[in-house]
This record gives structure tokens, C-alpha cells and sequence, in this order.
């Protein structure tokens, strides 16, 4: 299930070992199945996670590009 991928990543490293693993291939939909699986807490916690790195949009390999580049 993705939101196990999310939470087994963002416990053990937080959200830049999942944008950054291989779970962070899921980062582009994550926020839309949060919602649809009646997490809006965390959907909204990821959202800004995505935002914070300047994610406007595209692939998990530009995610963690961008992650990179921050770090």
C-alpha cells in the first residue's frame, strides 16, 4: 500500500528518504491518494513537503533532484 511506503520512509528518515528512495517513485500521486483514502492530515503534511522542495509538477526523479540540490 502506498501510504505504508510513505510512513515506513518519513519514520525512519523523514519525507527526503522518501522523496529520495525508491518509495519517492509514488511522490507524484501520494497527495491525490491520501485524500482518497480519507487522510487529509497527512496528505495536506506531505503537500507542503512537496511544496518546501518547489514541486510544481513531474517526475519522482525531478522530486529527488530537487531534494538533492537542497541538501
Amino acid at each position: 500500500m502506498l501510504s505504508e511506503a510513505l510512513e515506513r520512509e518519513v519514520n525512519n528518515g523523514g519525507y527526503s528518504q522518501f522523496f529520495t528512495d525508491s518509495s519517492g517513485e509514488f511522490a507524484p500521486v501520494m497527495v491525490d491518494c491520501l485524500k482518497r483514502i480519507d487522510c487529509p492530515i497527512v496528505a495536506g503534511i506531505t503537500a507542503e513537503a512537496l511544496k518546501a522542495i518547489g514541486y510544481t509538477g513531474g517526475s519522482s526523479e525531478e522530486i529527488a533532484a530537487a531534494v538533492r540540490a537542497i541538501a
